[in-house]
């Protein structure tokens, strides 16, 4: 998806307001032959967004730009860093790292000029994790490299204060700015919940919609959902739920038809028990 498009979604404010950063900086410096070079991102975001396709909208709109180049074959390359305690001798998770950004994405020996994801969410989560050795030298090789990379920090933690103190580890180190990403706010989910049922030609009574209101509350903040696809696959089941149904049911939802899905449901409490899991896919991370 176009970088413009996906950054009008619910939780993207601030890097729809990156974008327009990017495009000042890119008309103001064209035709200059030196650059300022971009800062690199800390990125605190909730589980649940579509990082693969966001951070390749992102290379699409700064090679467009013309603010990287992207000379090397791999244009993102997203990488979970393990948590590694100091009793362990070596630092696996790292050394692969290390690995792939000075051996594996070169091309023709160029070093790798793209967008490096870093999830340092396992070093955020463990109490005083960022002030151990191996992080501190992990954070002196980023820095090494800070003149040809843009490397983005992802933190999907949830902690505001150990994230803070990460934040602050790494602005120590390198120009970096921080960035938020949510999906919480309930008026955009229920807005997004309404918006998929009128594709399938539903809608909801007016007293029924302020209860659903609370549902998609309820799914917005139960840990491990996938907040606006969580949402979506809610609007699924309740059209589909109502096109079964024995008894013709029609295309306005309430609460008789539809009462699997009110707080204390059916449908709702089998959504808080389902076992969810982080899904990124990201290099390193376990399966």
């Amino acid at each position: 998806m176009e970088f413009e498009k996906l950054v009008l979604r619910p939780g993207y404010e601030e890097i729809a307001a990156i974008g327009q950063e990017w495009q000042r900086v890119a008309s103001r410096q064209k035709g200059k032959e030196n650059k300022v070079p971009l800062p690199n991102y800390y990125l605190i975001a909730d589980d649940g967004f579509d990082f693969e396709e966001l951070f390749e909208a992102m290379a699409g709109y700064l090679e467009a730009q013309e603010l990287m180049a992207f000379e090397s074959e791999t244009r993102v390359y997203s990488f979970f860093l393990k948590y590694s305690s100091p009793n362990e001798p070596n630092f696996t998770s790292f050394q692969m790292l290390y690995d792939a950004v000075e051996h594996e994405l070169n091309r023709f020996s160029h070093p790798y000029d793209g967008i490096l994801v870093v999830d340092i969410t396992e070093w955020v989560e463990k109490p005083g994790a960022v002030s151990e050795k191996k992080f501190i030298d992990f954070l002196s090789y980023m820095d090494t490299i800070d003149d040809r990379t843009m490397a983005i920090f992802l933190d999907r933690s949830g902690n505001d204060e150990p994230s803070r103190k990460a934040f602050d580890s790494l602005d120590l180190a390198m120009r970096i700015q921080l960035l938020h990403m949510s999906y919480k706010d309930v008026d955009a989910g229920l807005k997004e919940l309404e918006d998929n049922l009128a594709f399938y030609g539903f809608s909801l009574e007016e007293g029924f919609r302020k209860k659903m209101r609370e549902t998609v509350e309820m799914v917005l903040h139960t840990p491990g959902s996938e907040g606006i696809e969580s949402i979506r696959q809610l609007a699924l089941d309740m059209g589909y739920c109502a096109l079964k149904a024995e008894k013709e049911v029609g295309l306005v939802l309430n609460e008789e038809n539809s009462a699997s899905f009110l707080p204390g449901g059916e449908w709702t409490r089998i959504f808080q028990n389902k076992k969810k899991t982080r899904r990124l896919g990201l290099v390193g991370e376990e399966d």
